[in-house]
């Protein structure tokens, strides 16, 4: 399986942090307004970075990791 961590960055400038299966598709998703989860943070929302893995241990290894880094300094400045 081939996946990705990624950092969105919204138009007011608020970072996101996720992971898919299908980067296109998410990116196109959270664009249209689709995600719940970044419909308050601002339309579009523009990729920062992906970082592609081989599997879902390290999906969620690196999703966490950034998630607990998630201040945008730090994220910024860890890739």
């Amino acid at each position: 399986m081939k996946a990705h961590v990624y950092i969105l960055q919204s138009s007011k400038g608020k970072l996101y942090i996720g992971a898919t299966g299908s980067l296109n598709a998410m990116i196109v998703r959270h664009n249209s307004g689709a995600a719940h989860s970044t419909k308050r943070l601002g339309i579009p929302l523009k990729l920062i970075t992906s970082l592609p893995c081989t599997d879902i241990v390290e999906v969620k290894r690196e999703e966490t990791h950034y998630k607990f880094r998630k201040n945008s300094k730090n994220v910024r400045a860890s890739h």
